[in-house]
């Protein structure tokens, strides 16, 4: 393996890789409420940038290439990926990442395709419908306990309100180049970096993304809020290997 650091700041791990050519991107997003603006940043990271400003493009470039392509949020990181038994087509998937993550273009229009439009649910929406049922959102809503943690996919509710100024700014935080990881397979350190140079990338500091405030739960009474028992890692192999004996309690 060999590491690189770019002009830019974006830090390269190369590896030998054994079938065709690939990238991996890992940012850090962590969870800041429950609005899952950092879920909402991956979807418009993939809808369209500078150099690549019609929303189109990634669907002609996987229907015309083998190239696969997509991402996924969790609590605190965002992965970006593509692969392709071709160097030149992994190399295009991986200039149409880098310029999304480091020069996308957010519009309305693409908010409201990827978030809510109308009376329409967006893709988001749609994503998060089946595993939002009421009563998971009851228990969401009704835990105040300082180890709750955030719902980093986005609590229905909450995404309709992100705009553009949410996304951007949360963007211009977290998605700087010297606070991101690429791990290459079999693609030097000289490729990736004629891809950097066409961006013509610069740091920016802007306002920082304002959490949002879950609304507050109308179906439970202040004496009666549901109460979690957090249990240390610890004891995980204990009730895993015990499961079937402590379930029937």
């Amino acid at each position: 393996m060999t590491f690189y650091r770019h002009a830019c700041g974006l830090l390269q791990h190369n590896i030998t890789a054994e079938k065709g050519f690939g990238a991996l991107i890992v940012v850090d997003t962590p969870a800041l409420d429950d609005s899952g603006v950092s879920h909402a940043v991956e979807h418009l990271v993939f809808r369209r940038s500078a150099a690549f400003a019609q929303p189109e493009s990634l669907f002609q470039l996987t229907a015309l290439t083998d190239l696969s392509i997509n991402a996924s949020t969790h609590s605190n990181k965002t992965y970006y990926h593509c692969h392709s038994q071709s160097l030149q087509t992994c190399l295009l998937g991986l200039n149409y990442l880098l310029n999304g993550l480091l020069a996308p273009v957010f519009v309305a229009q693409d908010l409201q395709h990827e978030i809510y439009h109308g009376d329409c649910y967006g893709v988001m929406h749609r994503e998060l419908s089946f595993q939002q049922v009421h009563q998971q959102r009851v228990i969401d809503r009704s835990d105040t306990s300082e180890k709750r943690c955030y719902q980093y996919g986005g609590d229905i509710e909450l995404i309709s309100q992100l705009n553009q100024q949410d996304v951007t700014r949360y963007h211009t935080t977290y998605y700087q180049a010297h606070k991101i990881q690429l791990i290459t397979g079999s693609i030097e350190s000289t490729l990736v970096a004629s891809i950097l140079e066409s961006i013509g990338y610069t740091d920016q500091v802007g306002a920082p993304y304002v959490p949002k405030s879950l609304p507050k739960n109308s179906h439970y009474e202040e004496d009666n809020q549901l109460l979690r028992w957090w249990i240390d890692s610890q004891f995980y192999i204990y009730f895993s290997s015990n499961y079937e004996k402590l379930r029937v309690l």
